[in-house]
């Protein structure tokens, strides 16, 4: 790779989209990022941004402010600092207790009121029912699941005589198994042809409804992508149902979430779930509760492959804790520097980029004045790279998540799972599934990239994934 030479950063350019280029610099690795426009759009460039990437939608100031407040062409308040975003999730969270309807403009007809999209009390029962799963010494009793995942995926690699491989997709397919191995409910072959033949037309959807959902268009209007969503949607909705039917004639295991689920009663009415209300968790935790541990690898990966010093350093590692034999329960806290890899990667590149909330009544964000109904984005792909928050934020260095580093973080300064009450369930599962996957492919195989002027584009489709995929040279170590 080219090294970036004085202060100037190369970039590639497509209209106002702007990456910039893979650079090493005096022994730092500086990985591509989105550079924001520097000017506010008008209505028709704001879904056209949009529709490229809703990344752009993040105005410059976000990565230097603590909050921004544009109100054309819709008014949207950024949360883009550490005590900001903490009173839209923690302290003021009743002033900003509602998702924004573009979610469910997006996801609503997939997950219908599952527990990511539901409020309030419906989704407290909810979150109270599937917690338990996803304590730290339950997912440990999953590390073999994940390990034995994580090795059909190497003797996928050795067994084919190309050694250039789409990693995006390696991971997304790997991390679907252990999920429906391990807390849902069992096989989905079905699903994963589905998602594979439909996921390419349905990503194309997503920004626009993003779009119609921020300028709170009617549902009737037509927009591009609707239909393909519709299919996907429908389809999986459909596959689930027979999974979740099939599974009633079957023996099964008394605690895992499908089991749960089934005998759980809301405290309201002392009802159960529906049919619907099944389907809508079990597509949460099967789609929500993989894809971004998929993302997450995928980006690791190609930082490992970009900054071989820190392959070595987990290579050393990885050596002394577990040499041969698959990782076990007992490895996963000594994997130290394989998880501080895995945290930098995730604050560069956080799988969920942008989270949202409604401001529910007129209230305030450091002094500034927030009408009731603004949209807030907490623009996570930018605090995690903020001027202020940071040192050298665009900079790769996983020493920031060493352990007595990792302690002077401020609340709410690193999200890659969200905060407060509604922070991610599954945290620990991805955190463990993916030191899992990272040891296991690290110790067997060195990552490269496939050429000198690869650049992967970071785009926002939900999660933060590579336009076009992420090929990469993986080869077996001697």
């Amino acid at each position: 790779m080219a090294d970036a030479g004085a202060a100037q950063i190369a970039t590639m350019k497509s209209g106002v989209w702007e990456i910039s280029s893979c650079q090493h610099h005096g022994g730092a690795l500086y990985p591509p990022k989105v550079v924001p426009p520097l000017r506010t759009p008008n209505s028709f460039e704001f879904i056209r941004w949009i529709v490229k990437d809703p990344l752009l939608s993040i105005p410059w100031e976000a990565y230097e402010r603590s909050v921004v407040f544009r109100r054309w062409p819709v008014p949207i308040a950024h949360a883009c600092a550490p005590g900001t975003v903490r009173d839209v999730l923690v302290t003021q969270r009743q002033d900003f207790s509602e998702k924004p309807s573009v979610q469910r403009y997006v996801l609503g007809p997939l997950l219908g009121d599952g527990i990511l999209l539901a409020e309030g009390k419906h989704w407290r029962w909810q979150r109270d029912t599937t917690a338990p799963l996803f304590r730290h010494a339950e997912i440990l009793n999953y590390v073999p699941i994940m390990a034995r995942a994580a090795q059909r995926v190497l003797d996928k690699w050795k067994q084919e005589p190309d050694p250039v491989h789409m990693i995006s997709r390696d991971m997304t397919q790997a991390t679907y198994e252990v999920i429906a191995q391990t807390i849902l409910i069992g096989g989905g072959d079905e699903l994963t042809k589905a998602s594979d033949e439909h996921n390419p037309g349905y990503s194309r959807g997503v920004p626009w409804g993003v779009a119609y959902g921020l300028l709170r268009l009617p549902d009737w209007i037509p927009r591009p992508g609707r239909l393909a969503m519709n299919r996907r949607d429908i389809l999986f909705r459909q596959i689930v149902g027979r999974m979740i039917d099939a599974q009633e004639t079957q023996n099964r295991p008394n605690n895992d979430l499908l089991a749960r689920l089934r005998k759980a009663r809301n405290p309201e009415n002392d009802q159960q779930m529906s049919r619907k209300q099944l389907i809508d968790n079990v597509l949460t935790f099967l789609l929500a509760g993989h894809h971004t541990t998929a993302t997450a690898l995928t980006w690791a990966l190609y930082l490992t492959a970009c900054a071989p010093e820190w392959e070595a350093q987990m290579l050393d590692e990885i050596m002394r804790v577990v040499p041969e034999g698959p990782i076990g329960p007992e490895h996963v806290n000594e994997l130290v520097v394989v998880q501080q890899v895995l945290k930098e990667s995730m604050r560069l590149f956080p799988p969920v980029p942008i989270l949202s909330r409604i401001a529910t009544r007129d209230t305030e964000l450091d002094s500034q004045s927030i009408p009731k109904g603004t949209v807030v984005n907490i623009p996570v792909y930018a605090i995690h790279r903020h001027r202020h928050v940071w040192y050298e934020p665009d900079r790769f260095d996983p020493t920031r998540f060493a352990k007595e580093n990792e302690k002077s973080l401020a609340s709410c300064q690193f999200l890659p799972f969200g905060a407060g009450p509604r922070i991610c369930t599954g945290m620990a599962f991805a955190m463990i599934e993916a030191t899992v996957f990272l040891a296991t492919f690290v110790r067997s195989m060195h990552f490269d990239i496939i050429a000198d002027d690869f650049l992967p584009i970071p785009i926002s489709r939900v999660v933060l994934i590579p336009k076009g995929g992420m090929p990469l040279k993986v080869t077996l170590r001697r």
